[in-house]
């Protein structure tokens, strides 16, 4: 499987040793890299310099210091500027994920991904360009049966045709297709995908039920668009909407310029994956990792009747 990232160009000092622990904040000079927000479109900085510099680990208590990506400091909170793990790091209260936490675990999650279909897919990516749908010829070469042959697939198509595409048009839930969505649930948390993403989430506080109300709630709750209650998380991304492509499309006879997705994945690793980071990094990028590829998922939160649920997510490429 291969996928495409965002380019993060790193200082060839980097290789050689140089670390940014206990240098989070400094620019570096023309011998050593920087640990600071001006070497990322530099591309001067050390190799460590997101994992060590977005993380309280061996930083709590430390003074504010301009330059950094995020601050340790006891005034991190009114400031809003704090590290994603301060709380989890500095004061004993076991919430938090730092962005090594969530790369390590996507990998983990794409290891035990046994129901995606990768293998069996070939794309035809034809035109190139972003002001336009320049694909005359299918997306997929091939779908073939053995594709979608997994339980999960087979059971994510049949809630597919539960939804109107129209955000003009109300949608409702009959009695069948409650079930259908309640068989899916079921189905997704059986895997292991799931199962390390619900352990990971309790342990770290970012989840105090069990996981299927959580995915229920966050993904099947409906939502007004256009002032009428006509969609919800699961109809946006799935619905609408591995391998990550970025392609320009035409939808309901209008071109989307841009737009990305996961490309022979399972249902429930793209759903796990949006959930992890609409729950621990929600309206921002969230940093994962798959084969050894960095990149982000950007995720928006929808409010609607006191709830916080999936707006929209997607590999931000």
């Amino acid at each position: 499987m291969h996928f495409l990232t965002y380019l993060y160009v790193f200082h060839p000092l980097a290789a050689d040793g140089q670390s940014c622990v206990g240098r989070c904040g400094d620019p570096g000079n023309s011998s050593t890299c920087g640990c600071n927000v001006a070497c990322a479109a530099n591309g001067t900085c050390c190799r460590n310099h997101r994992d060590v510099c977005l993380s309280c680990r061996g930083r709590c208590g430390e003074p504010y210091r301009n330059g950094r990506l995020c601050q340790c400091d006891s005034n991190c909170k009114s400031h809003r500027n704090c590290c994603d793990d301060v709380t989890f790091t500095c004061s004993g209260i076991r919430r938090g994920a730092t962005t090594h936490d969530l790369r390590e675990l996507t990998e983990k999650l794409l290891a035990a991904d046994v129901n995606g279909a990768s293998v069996d897919l070939r794309l035809d990516l034809q035109g190139k360009g972003m002001s336009d749908d320049l694909a005359a010829r299918p997306l997929f070469k091939t779908v073939p049966a053995s594709a979608l042959a997994s339980p999960t697939i087979r059971l994510l198509e049949e809630l597919q045709d539960n939804y109107s595409p129209n955000v003009t048009t109300s949608e409702d839930e009959e009695p069948d297709e409650v079930a259908e969505k309640e068989a899916f649930l079921d189905a997704v948390m059986q895997t292991q995908v799931m199962q390390l993403t619900e352990s990971f989430l309790k342990e770290r506080g970012f989840l105090t039920g069990n996981l299927r109300d959580k995915l229920d709630e966050l993904w099947f709750t409906l939502y007004k668009r256009k002032k009428i209650l006509s969609s919800s998380g699961f109809e946006h991304v799935f619905a609408g909407e591995g391998e990550i492509i970025k392609v320009a499309y035409k939808w309901m006879d209008k071109v989307k310029k841009a737009g990305s997705m996961f490309v022979g994945t399972s249902p429930e690793l793209d759903m796990a994956v949006y959930t992890l980071c609409i729950l621990t990094r929600p309206n921002r990028g969230c940093a994962v990792q798959m084969n050894g590829h960095k990149f982000n998922i950007q995720t928006w939160v929808q409010k609607s009747d006191g709830k916080e649920l999936v707006g929209a997510a997607f590999p931000a490429i």
